[in-house]
């Protein structure tokens, strides 16, 4: 069975990473369009939390995000209040 994360971590997207605040980041829709490329079979999705596509607490918002490649499901929580203020 080939390991699909080392396949994926060979992909240079160094020339796309933006430096946005004191952060590295990469767009969205590029990650995505390298990762389709890599597999077609790839799905992601926004959690719900009670039916709401955030998370609102004391200590701000909060987005997460499940990215599924070849069976296997990660997921990523971001703080969208973090991210805002860069």
């Amino acid at each position: 069975m080939e390991n699909y994360f080392t396949k994926l971590n060979q992909i240079n997207v160094s020339e796309h990473v933006e430096l946005k605040g004191q952060f590295s980041y990469l767009s969205w829709p590029f990650a995505v369009q390298q990762l389709r490329q890599a597999d077609p079979t790839a799905t992601w999705s926004v959690v719900r939390f009670d039916g709401l596509p955030y998370l609102k607490t004391e200590a701000g918002f909060f987005v997460e995000v499940a990215v599924s490649v070849q069976g296997a499901t990660g997921t990523k929580v971001v703080d969208l209040t973090l991210s805002a203020s860069s």
